[in-house]
């Protein structure tokens, strides 16, 4: 397995009326730092946007530089940290580190499917995936 994602109704907002959700991210580490990530998250954004949500709240481990480094370089603004739980999560290899909270506002993000189809008309491929 290369990689594993998930988009749902956020956990941290319980309405279904507040266009939140979550997402979640798992890349084998054999394939991590090959752009698959950055491809990933871009993919992610557009889908959320065209499955109706307007925001979305993710979390990583604390000690995951790439990924923080990524959601920096992908969302910029658009994200804030809005929380940390000490000892939140479990990793492989790491243990116990601290669960870092993200809300981000999905408002400048093109839907799926227009993205796809600019890349038909105009031909253009993704060189990553």
């Amino acid at each position: 397995m290369v990689a594993m994602w998930s988009v749902n109704d956020s956990w941290y907002v319980r309405s279904r009326k507040s266009g939140c959700c979550e997402a979640s991210l798992v890349i084998s580490p054999e394939f991590q730092g090959t752009g698959i990530g950055r491809e990933m998250l871009s993919l992610e954004m557009s889908i959320q946007v065209e499955l109706g949500y307007t925001r979305t709240i993710n979390d990583f481990s604390a000690s995951n530089e790439r990924m923080r480094r990524l959601v920096r370089r992908l969302h910029g603004r658009r994200s804030v940290v809005i929380g940390c739980l000490p000892r939140g999560m479990y990793t492989a290899g790491v243990g116990w580190d601290d669960q870092v909270i993200v809300f981000q506002h999905l408002h400048d993000i093109r839907p799926f499917t227009e993205i796809a189809e600019h890349n038909r008309i105009y031909g253009v491929r993704s060189t990553k995936l």
